[in-house]
């Protein structure tokens, strides 16, 4: 498990158990509104150290930051501070972002935590130098599932999606996958279509 420090950890002490067992997601609508736009990084080495932009956003918005990208894959990744499993798994998100980006990956993550814990997450995403993705945060607060349904899955942290160049998605998974590397090469592998 990678060293966390800072709020993140304590965070951690509190829901380790969700870890072994999957993860909630939140589910009460709060009035915050900002408008999402692509990360501004696309060199080809993303330098670890870009500062952290996390947009508070809806589903409709999460999904025009996924059209922003078109003619890249689209790595998704639904995580939060409280989910072990996703605090554990996020680094290999971030490892694959800076490997493939000048290959046409974008990263796009979306955190869970509750609106009052947006300090918590940016400290995180800090930790874990992903200032070059995209990163949003749930602008719905609460403990429930009607929040990973309106994002389009049932619920259980973390869950990630993969979207080929045409915006299409090919891959969903409710736990870290295995295989995220290698559907990761092979829509990367594709031709872009023209």
């Amino acid at each position: 498990m990678p060293v966390v420090a800072g709020s993140a950890f304590r965070m951690l002490g509190l829901v380790a158990v969700l870890g072994l067992v999957g993860c909630a997601a939140s589910s009460t609508e709060s009035p915050a509104d900002n408008s999402p736009g692509p990360a501004e990084a696309t060199d080809a080495s993303p330098s670890p150290n870009a500062p952290v932009k996390v947009v508070v956003a809806d589903e409709k918005q999460f999904q025009d930051v996924v059209d922003s990208h078109r003619g890249k894959v689209v790595l998704v990744d639904f995580w939060a501070t409280w989910c072990l499993t996703c605090v554990e798994h996020f680094p290999e998100t971030v490892k694959l972002h800076n490997e493939h980006a000048a290959d046409g990956l974008a990263a796009v993550t979306v955190s869970f935590d509750d609106l009052a814990n947006q300090h918590a997450v940016e400290e995180f995403l800090a930790e874990a130098q992903a200032g070059n993705l995209d990163n949003l945060l749930s602008k719905y607060d609460g403990v429930g599932t009607e929040v990973p349904k309106a994002f389009g899955f049932e619920g259980v942290l973390p869950h990630f999606r993969l979207y080929d160049r045409t915006g299409k998605l090919r891959y969903r998974w409710d736990e870290p996958p295995a295989d995220l590397k290698e559907k990761v090469v092979e829509l990367l592998a594709e031709k872009p279509a023209e």
